[in-house]
């Protein structure tokens, strides 16, 4: 993997981004190769950003955290915010503009290949407008293991990518919701109740009182969720607490007591309990796992 500077980084990469990490494998891949995931990173946008090509080098996925834009692709205009996935690639003329303050914060992965290529088209987005994801979180965990991956420069990083890019796909698969969905009442319901969890989740100690504060009885709001996000509101909100622990817990000295206390559980026990439940381990082999791995080599 290359390592750049921001004077050194390729053209192609918009110099209207407050902070991008970006990962660079392979900028001059063969072009018989069955899959290759050439780059990629994340952007936080000024409000000025734009982008606009008459096309691009590699095909690029990104996919919209949080933000609001407009996509222009192929002659038809799209209004893009969180959830919003996209794609572009040779010969496909697209600008990319933001219209929010602060700007978007988006992902992108980048990649050639017969064999993504076959992937991309089995897809929703060879279509080649944005679809809306009815669960970004679990596209947006994808692009964030495109991150630590890459970043990695180990002889395993570029199949590791390669997997996770099928996996990116498959997932954008599963969650992409149509039109006319997004279009509903039901949809907008849904996600003013997941926008209401997602900002205060760290407060927050059941559904029933994120439904409450929706002015939604809890059954109801669990059939939106179940519909739209085949989970429930309960499970997206421990999602959120273990997710944010497990960044208190790679971040911080904070002690596990401590991480327990600060996404909202007074039990230690229960909190274990759950975190195992989510992230497969306890926070404490958790904690093992993560010093052994940043403990330097001895010569």
């Amino acid at each position: 993997m290359t390592q750049m500077n921001r004077s050194s980084r390729p053209a192609f990469i918009s110099r209207q981004v407050i902070e991008g990490q970006y990962y660079f494998l392979d900028l001059t891949p063969y072009p018989d190769v069955p899959m290759i995931v050439t780059c990629g990173g994340r952007e936080e946008c000024t409000t000025d950003y734009l982008i606009d090509r008459p096309g691009f080098q590699f095909y690029s996925i990104e996919c919209v955290a949080s933000g609001q834009g407009l996509l222009t692709i192929s002659g038809n205009t799209f209004v893009i915010g969180p959830g919003s996935t996209f794609c572009y690639g040779p010969d496909i003329p697209h600008q990319i503009r933001n219209t929010s303050s602060p700007g978007m914060v988006k992902y992108f992965v980048s990649f050639v290949g017969k064999r993504a290529l076959e992937l991309l088209k089995a897809s929703p987005l060879a279509r080649f407008e944005p679809v809306q994801l009815a669960d970004p979180i679990s596209v947006i965990d994808i692009f964030e293991q495109l991150q630590y991956s890459g970043a990695m420069g180990t002889d395993f990083t570029q199949r590791i990518c390669g997997l996770l890019l099928e996996l990116l796909l498959l997932r954008v698969g599963e969650q992409s919701i149509s039109t006319r969905q997004a279009q509903s009442r039901a949809w907008r319901t849904y996600r003013q109740c997941r926008q209401y969890i997602e900002s205060r989740f760290l407060t927050l100690h059941s559904a029933q009182e994120a439904a409450k504060n929706c002015n939604l009885t809890s059954e109801y709001m669990c059939r939106l969720f179940r519909r739209f996000a085949k989970q429930t509101p309960y499970q997206l909100l421990l999602r959120l607490k273990m997710g944010r622990a497990a960044e208190l817990l790679l971040h911080s000295d904070l002690l596990v007591s401590e991480v327990a206390d600060a996404v909202g559980f007074v039990d230690p026990y229960h909190f274990s309990k759950v975190f195992k439940k989510v992230h497969g381990v306890s926070p404490r082999t958790f904690l093992i796992r993560i010093r052994r791995h940043r403990r330097p080599n001895r010569a």
